[in-house]
């Protein structure tokens, strides 16, 4: 009998894997094994519980079957590897499903994961995270190797929901409605309130406490290790830099619901998604962490926007009404030719240009800013046009949450 999903995800955590991340967190082996096999469960559980929802399954196999979340790939692994030295603890659609599937479920989650596993609440909310990146790369090459569609994959996911579910510690297994609930039950089930933690909280010095970040960075990274022997190894490649990091193409769209109510289609590794994960998530907030708009569009040598350009910036306002203790920064930026002065000039005028067009559409301006850098930061070659069309660009990071 072939070994199940959660089996064969847990089956790649090797001995040596579980005795670095005790060695890095100062927590017993025992109780790292013991926590990072409840947080794979849970995590396949929460994707099993939503077989019976069509809208959730399309999300989860886009993002699965998606190339730049094959984390089998070297200049994936090698890629978060580099992001997670700056401080990310995973990919935007790792954040992005977890928020899905677990909601404003996931604190309370980590909290009893910690109580369970003997582990801290910095530790438990790792082993989420490495727990949500494997079972997401592990069902991306399932639904690649065995052509699943979206359907398919749901019915395969619902053939051993039964035992996923039965296999949850009961501190984990109250958070989930039961077996037989309709897909509209699951769903309130996530955005409802959650049942109270088992363990006490951390306090505010300790969620404050450079641990938040450094810890799982440390974990994560660890992780990479596991997923190459999960799905074999090949020769590493050069990642690039991800302190400018440049929107990616996806496979297809997704929607999300914002806590205003508002529903909102969005490309699972595109702007406003990258921009959500990191306003939801405990990430901390850098001066480093730029998303570049993928759908902004400006006429020629102008700071006059494209009318193709609303769409973008509409969701980004949703995103911020949404999230009223968001702050964020605009930032434009030229290629290196002509003009310097006039170059900077242009940056800030486009900069200006976006920022003055979210508080027209009802954002604070006291939650805005705007600077240009000209030529500066270019984050592609100058010599080449295609170098110097990615370095034309306008970006934006969150200065506050």
């Amino acid at each position: 009998m072939a070994a199940s999903i959660v089996d064969t995800i847990a089956q790649s955590v090797s001995s040596g894997l579980i005795s670095k991340l005790s060695t890095t967190t100062g927590e017993t082996t025992s109780n790292i094994e013991k926590g990072l096999g409840a947080a794979i469960r849970a995590m396949t559980a929460s994707v099993a519980m939503r077989a019976n929802d069509p809208d959730a399954i399309d999300q989860i196999h886009s993002m699965a079957v998606d190339p730049d979340n094959d984390l089998s790939l070297p200049d994936r692994a090698e890629g978060l590897a580099s992001r997670l030295s700056t401080g990310s603890t995973g990919t935007s659609a790792s954040d992005f499903i977890q928020s899905l599937l677990l909601g404003n479920r996931f604190s309370n989650m980590a909290d009893s994961l910690a109580s369970y596993a003997g582990v801290s609440s910095a530790t438990a909310r790792s082993l989420f995270g490495i727990a949500t990146s494997l079972v997401l790369s592990y069902l991306g090459k399932m639904a690649r190797t065995d052509r699943l569609d979206p359907s398919a994959l749901a019915k395969r996911l619902a053939g051993e929901r039964d035992s996923i579910m039965a296999g949850l510690p009961p501190v984990l297994s109250r958070f989930y409605p039961s077996v037989g609930a309709a897909a509209k039950d699951v769903a309130a089930a996530i955005s409802s309130p959650a049942p109270a933690a088992a363990s006490r909280a951390a306090s505010p010095e300790q969620r404050r406490s450079v641990l938040t970040w450094v810890m799982p960075a440390a974990l994560v990274a660890l992780a990479v290790w596991a997923i190459a022997g999960l799905f074999g190894t090949r020769a590493p490649e050069h990642a690039r830099n991800e302190s400018m990091p440049r929107a990616v193409g996806t496979s297809g769209f997704v929607t999300t619901e914002l806590p205003s109510g508002l529903n909102l289609r969005l490309s699972p590794n595109g702007t406003e998604a990258r921009l959500l994960a990191l306003i939801r998530s405990s990430q901390p907030v850098t001066r480093e962490r730029w998303f570049e708009f993928d759908r902004l569009h400006f006429e020629t040598d102008s700071a006059v926007l494209k009318s193709d350009s609303t769409d973008q910036l509409s969701n980004i306002a949703a995103i911020l009404k949404a999230y009223p203790a968001a702050k964020v920064k605009i930032g434009g930026y030229t290629d290196n030719t002509g003009d310097a002065a006039a170059n900077l000039k242009l940056s800030q005028m486009r900069a200006e240009a976006v920022r003055d067009q979210l508080q027209g559409m009802g954002i604070d301006a006291s939650r805005l800013s705007a600077e240009g850098y000209g030529g500066q930061h270019p984050v592609a070659n100058n010599n080449t046009d295609d170098g110097r069309a990615k370095n034309r660009r306008v970006a934006i990071r969150v200065t506050a949450r």
